[in-house]
C-alpha cells in the first residue's frame, strides 16, 4: 500500500490475489487466534509491521543510489547507537548487560550484526534495488512464518498438524501468484 501511493508502484491483480491468499495462509498457519484480551499485543505486531514496510518504501530509492552492503553499513551505523540509548532510557540496565555478557553472547551478537545482517540485508536491498517491492516484500513477510514452521519441525522435532501443512501450503500458493504473476514493472 505504501509503495502505492508513494513510488507508485502498481502491483498486478494477480500479484494483489496473491498477497490475499498468501495472508489467508497465515490466518490458517496461527490457528486462527482468538484475540480476546490481545488486542494490544495484537495492535503492536501490526504497527511494527506497517513500519517496516514503510521503511523499506523508504529505503528502496537509496538502494538505487548506493550500495547495498554500504546502505546495511549507513543504517547500523544510524540506527545502532540510537538503539542503544534507547534500551538505556527504557530499561535502565544496558551497561550492566554489556559488562555481564558471556563469550557467547558475544559471539551471537558480533555473528547477527556483523556477518548475517550484512549479508542478508544487502542481498535483499540488492533484489529490491531491481524489483518492484510488491513482489519482493510478500517473499519475506511470508516466508518467515514458513521458515518458522519448518525450523519447528526440523529442528525442534515438533509434529506438524494437518492445519499447519494446509496453511503453509496456501502461502506458498500466494506467494508463486505473486513472484510469476504476469510482467508489470
Amino acid at each position: 500500500i505504501f509503495a502505492y501511493f508513494m513510488l507508485k508502484e502498481k502491483p498486478t491483480m494477480r500479484s494483489i490475489v496473491g498477497i490475499c491468499v498468501a495472508f489467508i495462509g497465515v490466518y490458517i498457519l496461527t490457528g486462527a487466534p482468538n484475540l480476546d484480551g490481545k488486542f494490544i499485543g495484537a495492535s503492536l505486531v501490526i504497527i511494527g509491521s506497517g513500519v517496516w514496510a514503510l521503511g523499506q518504501v523508504l529505503v528502496k530509492p537509496l538502494s538505487k543510489e548506493i550500495n547495498p552492503l554500504a546502505l546495511v553499513a549507513w543504517l547500523a551505523l544510524f540506527s545502532g547507537p540510537l538503539l542503544i540509548f534507547l534500551s538505556a532510557i527504557f530499561d535502565g540496565n544496558t551497561i550492566n548487560y554489556f559488562k555481564t555478557a558471556n563469550f557467547n553472547s558475544w559471539a551471537i551478537a558480533i555473528y547477527l550484526g556483523f556477518i548475517m545482517q550484512p549479508i542478508t540485508y544487502g542481498c535483499f536491498y540488492y533484489v529490491l534495488k531491481n524489483n518492484p517491492l510488491y513482489k519482493v516484500l510478500p517473499i519475506v513477510t511470508m516466508g518467515i512464518p514458513l521458515t518458522g514452521l519448518l525450523a519447528a519441525i526440523l529442528l525442534l522435532g515438533e509434529e506438524p498438524t494437518t492445519q499447519l501443512y494446509f496453511g503453509g501450503f496456501i502461502i506458498l500458493v500466494g506467494v508463486i501468484m505473486i513472484v510469476f504473476g504476469n510482467k508489470q514493472n
